[in-house]
């Protein structure tokens, strides 16, 4: 069913920031070897030759094009090449990708293309899914830095404590937001959508809803936006489970302080939301105005999901250089590099 009406939106740059802003510069990406991406997988490889499972490192290559050309040289159909998640093309990044063992094997050591090295082979009984990963561990140089390094120190250490807000950042939404632009014509009949595509559209819309409703939120509880109202929904970290907190007790706000817990947001589908009381009234404002995006998830989209509005990165170290900042942290997955950049200084 075709949706008509105004479909509104808020770009990456005009969401709510969590901690006020530096007058803060720095360079990002300067050379792919500034933003390193290593994935961690969420499962032990059971070493059962079934499965090669290939960790490739890469630079100038997007995470689909290394499939197809593994599929090709593998001579298999390239809906059995696996991979967990996609890398940008514009980094340095580190990922598993399995392929199949066929009888005749394959010599994996004749797979040249420039920018693209196998650094280990293992083998796995399963083919590796989209999603089966623990999370991403990143190393990142900002270069050209301008800033009060005292401040920046500061912010360094709150992000540490606080983390920052989960955001889907631009990545999510394609160069000038055309993602966005695609699903709105979709969802208004105007537009056919090939198969393989939908889902990329559809995670762009509830990414959308999920950042309106996350910044509002800091922008209505500026100092409180990572605490529970009543009637949130409360999801257990490391997990994708929640439940409904009706009354917020004294344990629940200290398993939340700890990040035990973690207060979410939807990614909406066709189920109503599950919230209640304070938090369902203050979804439903913080959506009011984007109920033909909803209705076009509704149409198309499975259950109604929960994800965490606040992500605190591990192991978070940083060292200062000439003009420069290194930074090292992990993340889990889904969760954005660039999300912790943009709380630390304004990066070009």
């Amino acid at each position: 069913m075709a949706v008509s009406g105004e479909f509104p939106y808020q770009t990456v740059s005009e969401l709510s920031y969590a901690y006020p802003v530096l007058d803060a510069r720095a360079t990002l990406c300067s050379i792919p070897e500034d933003f390193q991406v290593s994935e961690i997988l969420s499962f032990t490889l059971d070493n059962y030759p079934a499965h090669y499972y290939l960790w490739i490192t890469k630079q100038e290559h997007n995470t689909q094009w290394i499939a197809k050309q593994l599929a090709q040289f593998a001579k298999v159909a390239l809906k059995e090449v696996g991979y967990a998640g996609l890398k940008d093309r514009y980094a340095l990044t580190k990922q598993w990708f399995s392929v199949p063992k066929i009888k005749q094997g394959i010599v994996w050591s004749d797979f040249s293309l420039p920018n693209v090295w196998i650094k280990n082979i293992q083998y796995h009984q399963k083919k590796l899914k989209i999603g089966a990963l623990q999370g991403n561990a990143f190393v990142l140089r900002l270069r050209h830095v301008h800033a009060d390094i005292a401040q920046l120190e500061q912010r360094l250490l709150q992000i540490q404590q606080y983390g920052v807000p989960n955001y889907f950042m631009q990545q999510r939404f394609g160069h000038q937001q055309n993602n966005l632009h695609h699903a709105q014509a979709w969802f208004m009949g105007k537009k056919k959508v090939a198969r393989h595509q939908k889902g990329i559209l559809l995670s762009a819309v509830r990414a959308l809803l999920f950042n309106r409703v996350l910044s509002e939120r800091i922008r209505q509880y500026p100092t409180t936006w990572f605490q529970a109202l009543s009637g949130d929904a409360l999801q257990l970290a490391g997990s994708h489970s929640f439940f409904i907190a009706d009354q917020l007790d004294d344990s629940l706000l200290q398993r939340i302080e700890k990040h035990d817990l973690w207060v979410t947001a939807p990614l909406w589908g066709k189920e109503p939301s599950s919230v209640t009381k304070m938090a369902q009234h203050f979804e439903q404002q913080a959506l009011s105005a984007y109920g033909n995006w909803q209705q076009g998830l509704e149409n198309h989209q499975k259950a109604q999901a929960r994800r965490a509005v606040c992500v605190v990165p591990q192991d978070f170290s940083w060292q200062f250089g000439d003009e420069y900042l290194a930074l090292r942290f992990s993340l889990p997955a889904g969760s954005y590099a660039t999300a912790i950049v943009r709380e630390l200084l304004t990066a070009t």
